[in-house]
């Protein structure tokens, strides 16, 4: 659902493409077949996943320390990844530094403040957003939003709410770092249930579509610019 809204927002002039936090690879796997693509993932096991999924490109086991000093992005990907950062603004910084002048940053974060959840505190979230207080954020870091595009909703929702009572069952354990960490391979779906994941997506996609500018719906996906 988050990939129906990303696809319309990729410039065809983007080259290469920094994804910061892969997960098991499924949007790196889909970006590194268009772009030249870098893919950055620091939980070893998801790292693993994603290295063997990806026939092109090439995924770091690292963060940001691990490129080359002066290695820059036409364009920098992150889907929910901002919310697991203490310091949104100090992380975007740091990432629009990667950015060639003029390059993009294209984003997901969970939406909403009010929602957050026993699932977020889980995954390892400091926080949800708000549309004004992403712009905010993005701005402060040097970047001007083009869109912010609301998803998900109705099955993104239900499917949230799973995840809040699987939460409540299994409550969070372990530091910050060990369960954003942990996130990416949270109910991750099996290879056996792929079409059926598949076919509930492509549901959800067209559910979504007339809900995209409001508070319905679990997330934002945005795309800003690099300015000055």
């Amino acid at each position: 659902m988050r990939w129906a809204l990303i696809e319309p927002l990729l410039d065809p002039a983007v080259e290469s493409v920094l994804e910061i936090g892969v997960g098991q690879g499924a949007l790196g796997f889909r970006l590194a077949e268009r772009y030249r693509y870098v893919g950055l993932e620091l939980d070893e096991a998801a790292f693993a996943v994603a290295q063997s999924r990806l026939r092109r490109g090439t995924v770091v086991h690292g963060d940001l320390d691990a490129l080359a000093s002066g290695e820059r992005f036409d364009l920098i990907v992150a889907t929910e990844v901002l919310e697991h950062y203490e310091d949104d603004v100090g992380a975007l910084r740091l990432w629009r530094e990667r950015l060639v002048t003029g390059g993009a940053l294209l984003l997901s974060v969970p939406a909403f403040t009010d929602r957050f959840g026993p699932w977020d505190v889980k995954a390892g979230h400091f926080r949800r957003y708000e549309r004004d207080g992403l712009v905010a954020a993005l701005r402060a870091a040097g970047f001007e939003a083009v869109a912010i595009r609301t998803y998900g909703f109705p099955v993104g929702n239900l499917l949230e709410a799973v995840r809040d009572a699987v939460a409540k069952r299994h409550p969070a354990g372990g530091s910050m770092s060990e369960r954003t960490a942990a996130s990416g391979r949270l109910l991750q779906p099996s290879r056996a249930t792929g079409r059926l994941t598949a076919g509930a997506g492509a549901v959800g996609c067209l559910l979504q579509r007339p809900f995209t500018e409001g508070r319905r719906g679990v997330g934002f996906v945005g795309l800003a610019r690099a300015t000055g």
